[in-house]
């Protein structure tokens, strides 16, 4: 689905042509876990950003850092994302999203809908290293440039790292050498007659306001359609970074096996005939086509975790920390006045899919807000237990001194050399230490500063052992009147509410618990860590912040919401009451709706919690 920046592993730039694969050679594709399908269930894929060519024709629109990106990227222009879906129960169906982007705003212009039960043959695919073919230059040609008048994502660093110095007028097929290794190709063919467009209204009675460069875009492709003769037939193709188990998501079109459900899927009907506000994978339930409600439920919460949400964050009213007596005995630091929760909320105007049911707690991971945690103004412990360590560090310095000296002799060594047995040192002594050391961060598996605390501390020449006591014991206490450092990127606990009374918006609302500072000593509470979100004055009129909410594309935040589904996920209707009328009167969570509901226009009086 449409996302606001590209995918974090999509980050690092990948390895060069020259460079080693994992995979190897072009392939054809397999049938995946045939034994685990032999029910053949419903499934439907999460979206895929692809590229995509009609009769080998690339649609106009794409830019050119999408394309060398093989439809990755967050370049400006057309993108196309599209869904598999199949089943007993659901038409086997291929849906085809056209969208712009402009800066980080993206917006659907076209649905089309292919019956792929309805195909003559299955679809015709292959893996192929651009590398490798001849044609490259036609599969992926140089376009003219970004569109006129468009925005570009604050993003793009992500797409310009893929192409630090290479010449800008170089051809795209060059630049897809440094991006993709291997690339996936299907093509299908069918009757024109067969395949339903859509244009959502609510893009084309906006037409007027979009930058020039999209409206050539969009109106070029409209005509493309809209001129094609329902006798016609075409060839469509796609084209996208290949990836292991790219099959699962097609391999039904690849076979017969497409033609066990050939009906159509009417999206129109499905929505009223209003297609920009189509629930796809809700509509995809509908009429009884899925029994196995949980497991559909399971497949929704895993794509939700691959997808990247558009987001606020708002801070919770009532929420602060206010500094008390017992801070210090209790967390070993006094409260900060910072919110310890947050509001967020989830633009729901181009992805709806996947998010949990009202009442679901989350994990919610929000990577572009740092977090930054506390030192302890007081040791962690009492200069006798320092004492103690000291002793026992020294010791074990003694006799790692000792097995280096002995592991060398041990090797055949017959001249001696310092430098070695300095390695061996260190190889058995960091091991100890590191236990008084943050933990290491993932890009330093070594654990440097092991290392060098084990060559400093180790036993100098000409060094009595007191001395060298003296300078362990006063690297100890230094090490722990500090806390450990982490990356810090912990996921915040979220839970899901319903809109409160008289709130009307197309947004998720969750409530946020900010993160607990996890490296924390034994016996104090965690502390909540300070989030660098941007400061805003408490929030009275939730309506109105709601209606202009990402009317700023500075303020949005690239989201993660993570969830898991119980077997007793079923709500009776009864039961599926807002969360916020479940909670104690006086609660914290009551307070503040209360608090963020002052100025929206509702019926007086809070709403008694039902028991």
């Amino acid at each position: 689905m449409a996302s606001n920046a590209p995918d974090a592993s999509q980050a690092t730039p990948p390895p060069l042509a020259d460079q080693t694969p994992a995979a190897q050679g072009g392939r054809s594709p397999t049938v995946p876990f045939e034994e685990e399908f032999n029910e053949f269930p419903n499934e439907i894929s999460a979206w895929n950003s692809v590229l995509m060519y009609i009769n080998h024709k690339i649609l106009p629109g794409f830019a050119n850092h999408h394309i060398a990106r093989v439809g990755r990227s967050v370049a400006p222009g057309l993108r196309v994302e599209v869904q598999t879906a199949w089943g007993p129960r659901i038409p086997s169906t291929l849906i085809i999203r056209l969208q712009v982007r402009n800066g980080d705003d993206i917006q659907d212009f076209a649905i089309l809908t292919l019956p792929m039960g309805q195909t003559e043959k299955p679809m015709d695919a292959d893996s192929f290293r651009p590398s490798e073919r001849p044609e490259v230059r036609h599969i992926f040609p140089k376009q003219p440039g970004d569109p006129v008048g468009v925005s570009y994502s604050r993003y793009r660093h992500h797409d310009l790292d893929y192409f630090k110095g290479i010449p800008s007028n170089e051809p795209t097929w060059v630049l897809v050498f440094r991006t993709t290794w291997e690339a996936v190709r299907l093509e299908t063919v069918i009757d024109v007659h067969k395949i339903a467009v859509s244009y959502p209204a609510k893009f084309w009675d906006r037409i007027g306001s979009q930058p020039a460069g999209l409206r050539s875009i969009v109106e070029k492709l409209r005509s493309t359609f809209d001129g094609k003769k329902p006798s016609e037939q075409v060839s469509i193709q796609f084209v996208f970074p290949y990836a292991r188990g790219w099959e699962r998501d097609w391999y039904v079109f690849l076979t017969d096996k497409r033609k066990i459900n050939p009906g159509v899927l009417d999206l129109q009907a499905l929505c009223d005939h209003r297609i920009e506000k189509l629930d796809y994978s809700n509509a995809l339930i509908g009429q009884q086509w899925l029994d196995e409600e949980l497991a559909w439920k399971q497949k929704m919460a895993w794509n939700c975790g691959k997808t990247y949400f558009k987001a606020r964050l708002l801070p919770f009213p009532g929420s602060e920390w206010i500094p008390t007596t017992s801070d210090m005995a209790e967390y070993g630091m006094n409260g900060t006045r910072g919110p310890m929760a947050y509001l967020l909320v989830v633009n729901l105007s181009y992805v709806r899919e996947f998010l949990p049911d009202i009442g679901t707690k989350s994990k919610v991971y929000i990577r572009e807000l740092a977090q930054q945690g506390y030192t302890l103004p007081r040791p962690l412990v009492a200069e006798a237990d320092v004492k103690v360590l000291a002793t026992r560090l020294q010791r074990t310095l003694g006799n790692a001194e000792d097995w280096a000296k002995k592991k060398f002799w041990n090797r055949g060594r017959t001249q001696w050399n310092a430098d070695e047995v300095k390695e061996l040192f260190i190889q058995s002594a960091a091991v100890d230490v590191a236990m008084f050391l943050p933990m290491p961060s993932a890009d330093d598996r070594r654990n440097a500063a092991a290392s060098q605390a084990a060559t400093f501390l180790r036993k100098r020449e000409n060094e009595d052992d007191d001395d060298h006591y003296r300078r362990i014991f006063d690297w100890i206490r230094e090490a722990l009147c500090v806390a450990p450092k982490t990356r810090y990127h912990e996921p915040y606990t979220g839970i899901r509410l319903s809109l409160p009374p008289g709130v009307s918006a197309d947004v998720g609302l969750f409530f946020l618990e900010v993160p607990r500072q996890q490296d924390w000593p034994r016996g104090l509470k965690k502390p909540p860590m300070v989030v660098e979100a941007p400061e805003m004055s408490p929030v009275t009129d939730l309506q109105g912040v709601l209606d202009t909410a990402f009317a700023d594309p500075r303020d949005v935040l690239r989201t993660e919401i993570r969830y898991s589904v119980e077997e007793n996920w079923e709500l009776k209707g009864d039961e599926a009451i807002p969360i916020m009328n479940n909670v104690d009167f006086n609660a914290e969570e009551t307070a503040w709706w209360k608090f963020m509901m002052k100025g929206t226009k509702v019926a007086q009086g809070p709403t008694k919690p039902k028991h």
